[in-house]
């Protein structure tokens, strides 16, 4: 009777009980759209336009400020551009507002302003997920720009249409909508954006002048009009970006 004992209490002493549980743990990563503070007031200097390097042709120029890292965002976004310069058009047109000797704007009657413009087309193209590759070919070793895993990349473009000084249109395409832009969520988080323009370009009516109209312009004995021909000095627009999630 204790030998039995014995072995039953050995016996339950070997049995071994076991049991597990699962731990779910969690971390969330809020969503975050941020302009890069270097460009929250961007200057950009497109130079100089040069009215006697093309008669009677306008001037023109064409440049752009080549890719930078404008913003970051850890989402789908949508991007809007608004936009006008001191006349206040509607979209970014290059305007200088026209001054007497003395400094003072020279008036145009109904309380307005002169205000001279340059024909204008400005390109805002943004891209996300694009990766610097090294290239060797063509020589010498250089890196560009190629779109990686889920890239996007869309423009968003204005142009002065108007026939009338003061009487302007913004044109986008790339079938946007007026003024914006979606793109996919930048898994590096980088949002790159490039700004170019053809100031001044031909084929553009009345803007911003044949300069100078002397007897190679087809009616030799009309002179320009004061909204024909460009005062010398800074002509300014501006853009404001907005980058919304969606």
């Amino acid at each position: 009777m204790f030998l039995t004992a014995l072995v039953m209490i050995a016996c339950l002493g070997s049995v071994a009980y076991a049991a597990s549980e699962r731990i779910n743990m969690k971390i969330t990563v809020d969503p975050y759209i941020a302009v890069n503070p270097t460009y929250e007031n961007w200057d950009v200097d497109f130079g100089h336009l040069n009215p006697g390097a093309a008669p009677p042709n306008p001037a023109e120029i064409s440049a752009s400020t080549g890719w930078v890292e404008v913003a970051y965002a850890n989402i789908p976004f949508k991007v809007t551009l608004s936009g006008s310069n001191g006349a206040g058009d509607i979209g970014p047109i290059f305007a200088r507002q026209e001054k007497d000797a003395n400094g003072n704007p020279i008036p145009m009657g109904w309380g307005a302003t002169r205000w001279d413009r340059l024909s204008t087309h400005l390109s805002f193209t943004y891209r996300t997920n694009y990766e610097l590759e090294r290239r060797m070919l063509p020589w010498p070793p250089h890196y560009e720009w190629e779109p990686g895993a889920d890239a996007s990349e869309k423009t968003i473009a204005y142009d002065s249409l108007g026939i009338l000084p003061g009487r302007w249109s913004p044109l986008t395409w790339h079938s946007l909508s007026y003024g914006s832009a979606t793109l996919n969520l930048p898994h590096n988080g980088d949002i790159l954006m490039q700004i170019s323009t053809e100031t001044a370009q031909k084929g553009k009516t009345r803007l911003p002048h044949t300069t100078p109209d002397w007897p190679n312009s087809p009616n030799p004995y009309k002179l320009n009009d004061w909204f024909d021909s460009a005062d010398a000095g800074e002509y300014t627009c501006y853009v404001i970006a907005t980058y919304t999630s969606l």
